[in-house]
């Protein structure tokens, strides 16, 4: 409004005056006031200031270009000297509201942070409020986590133990198990030795001491009446040679055979192998050769005491041997001989025949393929020998030299 009412003063001033020059600095005037007008308008308040300035500095520099003491002059100055102390007002007025903005901006700052303080005091507050509400339900929450945190120790401890019970108890089922297989794959690869009371009886009458045949089964005791060299049963384990007369007899082979026979198995060993085995001590009574094994009316395989085995099967008319290497023997000396028969199931397999030295297995197993009898006998043959005989009869007082217990099915067989 100010600049407004200036520029009417010097439209009014621009036309009492006659003088062109007037008129031309009136208009500048008027075109400068109007772009004031429109600084001040379209600027902010800042620049309003600087814009008063060189409006005083304008109108001081038409207000002179007279150069003459006119009235127009004159009127122009008094007009101009109004418009100076318009802008002195105006400029103090625009200090003075500057000082009002800066005084506004302040108290404005000072309540907003005062309404912050509030609330931040107001915040703190409900917070310690809230704090205090729930301490209780903290402390009630912790407890329970507390609780819980023991009942789940309590609970790992006890699943713990019983895990171990449980490994315990499965480790024993496992062993449990593992033994009553392996007891299993015992019972069925290891022959179970079947105990037999046996003595020697049969004296072969294939086999006479002499014509008379004075000593035979019926009169196993006593000597030859002619001198010969023959057996003489002392009980039922041992047989004592007695040698020849010199110059009058010989010494003769007998064939001797034990009371009890071995059968084949027929019936409820499906899994199981059996096998019967009886030992000899032999001692030298004079020169000649002795031979062990079994035998029946169709086959026979016998040890003999010069390391030789000798088989005879039915479908054979020849003998078949078989040299154990490096083979020697002493008086003293134990030997062994089993026989095996397979379970009744596996009929694909047949029973063998193996030998013992002093507890000790020598040579291979011998296979009796084809045998048609269903029975074994023990047989010896002896010529100049004594033996002492443990068929078994009762392990606990004379056990056997060779561990029957640890003797499995023989892999290994002669051609």
């Amino acid at each position: 409004k100010l600049f407004l009412k200036m520029k009417i003063q010097l439209q009014e001033w621009s036309f009492c005056t006659n003088s062109s020059d007037n008129i031309n600095n009136s208009h500048k005037i008027e075109e400068e006031s109007n772009s004031s007008i429109v600084v001040v308008d379209k600027e902010k308040e800042e620049g309003l200031k600087e814009e008063s300035l060189n409006i005083k500095d304008k109108i001081f520099e038409t207000s002179f270009d007279c150069g003459t003491s006119c009235g127009s002059c004159y009127l122009s100055k008094n007009i101009i000297k109004s418009l100076l102390q318009r802008i002195e007002k105006l400029e103090k007025k625009e200090v003075d509201n500057d000082q009002k903005i800066k005084l506004f901006q302040k108290e404005i700052t000072n309540k907003l942070e005062q309404k912050y303080k509030e609330n931040c005091q107001s915040l703190e507050l409900k917070i310690q409020k809230i704090e205090e509400e729930n301490k209780d339900k903290i402390t009630n929450l912790e407890e329970i986590l507390q609780q819980k945190e023991e009942k789940i120790n309590l609970l790992e401890g006890e699943v713990k133990k019983a895990n171990e019970i449980n490994n315990e108890l499965l480790n024993k089922k496992i062993d449990k198990i593992t033994n009553e297989q392996k007891n299993l794959i015992n019972f069925v690869f290891t022959p179970k030795y079947i105990q037999i009371k046996n003595k020697w009886k049969y004296i072969d009458r294939r086999y006479k001491c002499c014509e008379d045949n004075c000593v035979n089964t019926n009169t196993p005791t006593g000597k030859c009446k002619n001198g010969n060299g023959f057996i003489e049963i002392i009980n039922d384990t041992d047989i004592k040679y007695n040698k020849c007369i010199e110059g009058k007899g010989e010494n003769k082979i007998i064939c001797l055979d034990a009371e009890n026979k071995f059968y084949k198995p027929k019936t409820g060993c499906n899994l199981a192998s059996i096998f019967y085995y009886y030992e000899i001590k032999f001692k030298k009574e004079g020169t000649g050769y002795s031979t062990f094994g079994f035998r029946n009316t169709n086959e026979y395989i016998s040890f003999w005491n010069d390391g030789h085995i000798w088989y005879k099967s039915p479908s054979n008319t020849a003998e078949i041997t078989f040299q154990i290497p490096s083979f020697s023997w002493k008086d003293g000396d134990i030997l062994g001989c089993g026989l095996v028969f397979p379970p009744t199931k596996m009929s694909e397999k047949h029973p063998y025949v193996f030998f013992t030295q002093n507890g000790n297995q020598i040579g291979k197993a011998v296979l009796l393929k084809e045998g048609s009898d269903d029975y074994y006998s023990l047989s010896v043959n002896l010529e100049s020998h004594s033996i002492e005989t443990n068929f078994g009869n009762d392990l606990d007082a004379k056990p056997f030299c060779f561990d029957i217990s640890k003797h499995l099915f023989a892999e290994e067989f002669y051609n």
